[in-house]
């Protein structure tokens, strides 16, 4: 866009043919890459877990319509500082809002298990490969973790502290790899 508008204002300054020809051709570049861009964020899927204090937020997005999940989250996405900030990278994104926070979600080949307080139930058919612990869930992460074994365990901003060391612990024990949001920012995926 910067160098369009230098372009522009060269062309402007002095209608030659090769300062046309060149503002031409930087239009052209520009409109391409916007093109592209926007085929690229339809082609592809995100699923992010935000690290926010205190908080849980959770984005997934398909092609160019996400919706988001969390506790305690302003219902206007403008206010959400990562939200429109994500936003903004993905030009086309239609954000949704959901009301209640999904505890089972699937992208591409992964499955993906959300454990908060209010859900501590270890039978539910399949193994996760990616379990996602958030607003400090009482459990005895050594047992479960002896009916599911996921690749990934994933702590965002809304457990305890002394939790997440706990759990980093016992993730290493059994050679899980550990993703704490408030040491490594958001996890993407």
């Amino acid at each position: 866009s910067y160098i369009m508008l230098i372009f522009f204002i060269s062309w402007f300054r002095d209608r030659s043919s090769t300062r046309t020809m060149t503002f031409l051709i930087a239009t052209v570049f520009l409109t391409t890459t916007l093109l592209v861009e926007k085929w690229m964020t339809l082609k592809s899927s995100a699923f992010i877990v935000f690290h926010r204090y205190d908080q849980s937020l959770i984005l997934k997005r398909l092609g160019d319509s996400a919706k988001y999940y969390g506790s305690a989250i302003d219902s206007d996405p403008k206010k959400n500082r990562e939200l429109k900030d994500y936003q903004l990278e993905h030009r086309t994104l239609k954000l949704e809002e959901s009301k209640r926070m999904k505890h089972f979600f699937r992208i591409e080949d992964k499955r993906i298990m959300v454990l908060d307080h209010q859900s501590i139930n270890t039978d539910f058919g399949f193994k996760p490969d990616i379990l996602i612990l958030m607003n400090s869930p009482k459990v005895n992460l050594e047992r479960f973790l002896k009916v599911v074994h996921p690749e990934i365990i994933v702590a965002d901003g809304s457990n305890f502290f002394n939790y997440k060391s706990l759990w980093q612990r016992t993730a290493e024990k059994h050679n899980i790899i550990f993703y704490d949001t408030a040491k490594m920012g958001a996890f993407v995926m």
